[in-house]
């Protein structure tokens, strides 16, 4: 034993840190991902053409009734 309290072998643990390619790494960075699936996230989801209509009618619904409230 060294004076450490060491036997004089290496006995630090080492650690297998496998190294990604970093060809996609930039993208997954970005990506929001599911922790339980691991699936990407979807964050805008495209709208329909009755979606947008229903936008622009409650849009002008707002407007008129901000308009009756002044």
């Amino acid at each position: 034993m060294n004076s450490d309290g060491s036997d004089g072998s290496d006995s630090e643990s080492s650690s297998s840190s496998s190294e990604e390619s970093s060809d996609d790494s930039s993208e997954d960075e970005k990506s929001r991902r599911s922790v339980i699936s691991g699936r990407k996230i979807k964050l805008k989801i495209k709208k329909t053409k009755d979606d947008k209509q229903n936008d622009n009618k409650r849009k002008d619904l707002l407007k008129w009734l901000n308009s009756s409230y002044e």
